[in-house]
């Protein structure tokens, strides 16, 4: 399998702005589901990308302890520099 390449990724057809928007939607709804299930206390997310939706997710529950996973090292090292308090694997 090839790597993924983060850089064109990055430079596609949704900007950062809406981008966000999307994946905050996401979020919300993720959150809202995961309200109504047992309290929760660690949170991964598999297929992460830049780290955006489990950040959210992070901050919207109140989650401490949170993991993303990625096979793209682009993406990984992008979600590291946003998201220093999540650990990326």
């Amino acid at each position: 399998m090839s790597q993924f390449d983060y850089e064109t990724w990055a430079a596609g057809i949704l900007s950062r702005k809406n981008r966000d928007h999307i994946l905050g939607w996401k979020a919300d709804a993720l959150a809202e589901l995961a309200r109504s299930a047992l309290p929760i206390r660690s949170a991964l997310e598999i297929g992460c990308a830049e780290g955006h939706v489990i950040h959210f997710i992070k901050e919207k529950l109140g989650i401490e302890t949170c993991y993303g996973a990625d096979i793209a090292d682009g993406f990984l090292a992008e979600a590291r520099r946003l998201y220093p308090h999540i650990t990326f694997l």
